[in-house]
């Protein structure tokens, strides 16, 4: 069997791939791009099977303190067109909209914590996100919101966002909100990003986020898990 490689951008170090690198099968060989500490972005998306955009506390918008991100763009780019399989993480999903021109800004709210999303009839049918019931409780840290792009399916919404996820044609999506979590980590981004919860009232606590992730992490991962294996099954058919 032939060993591909998949790229996985990973921002900032607390926010890993989770349950995305716990379903890789290992046919697919990763590479892991840390930007923000000079790591530089490719600048061919032919040696990769598919492309993992994950999450940061930076905003797409900020491209004169995040040069990187321009680069990013264009990765993002040639990636949709070749069809590569793409999979953006809130921070992630941010980047594939902006890279494909829709308009990314601040909300003016900040959606942290363990919160409904609600799958339209679109999502209902979508490949990937109909495994999961709607509504149903994930994870958010996001106070940016984009703009469809040109030509996308809208998936999902929430009651702070009304959206949540999107597909570019077959093999691109974008998720807002982090269903690559396992119960044990939003208490971890609680501590690391302790600060930001203090400057933002009305959001859970770090002690709120631990019981929520109790609760709600372990019926998340057990839907998460079939979606992502599901993911891979679709970077599998498309790399053959």
């Amino acid at each position: 069997m032939t060993t591909r490689k998949v790229l996985f951008i990973q921002p900032i170090g607390c926010e890993g791939p989770g349950l995305i690198e716990e379903t890789r099968p290992s046919e697919f060989e990763p590479e892991i791009c840390r930007p923000v500490i000079g790591q530089p972005i490719p600048g061919d998306a032919d040696p990769y099977a598919a492309l993992v955009l994950l999450g940061g506390p930076m905003g797409v918008y900020e491209t004169e303190k995040y040069p990187w991100l321009l680069d990013l763009f264009e990765l993002i780019r040639q990636g949709v067109e070749r069809d590569l399989p793409i999979l953006g993480i809130c921070l992630g999903s941010q980047a594939l909209a902006a890279a494909l021109g829709a308009e990314v800004k601040p909300s003016g709210l900040q959606e942290i914590g363990w919160h409904p999303v609600t799958l339209n009839s679109e999502g209902q049918r979508d490949p990937l996100l109909s495994l999961l019931p709607s509504p149903i409780e994930v994870f958010h840290w996001h106070g940016d919101r984009w703009e469809l792009p040109p030509g996308a399916t809208l998936l999902a919404s929430s009651a702070m966002c009304d959206h949540q996820a999107f597909r570019v044609g077959q093999h691109q999506y974008g998720f807002q909100f982090h269903i690559e979590v396992t119960p044990e980590t939003p208490p971890i981004w609680a501590e690391a990003y302790h600060e930001d919860l203090l400057r933002h009232p009305g959001v859970p606590s770090p002690e709120d986020i631990s019981v929520q992730s109790a609760q709600y992490g372990p019926i998340l991962e057990q839907y998460s898990r079939v979606i992502f294996t599901k993911f891979w099954q679709m970077v599998h058919e498309h790399s053959k």
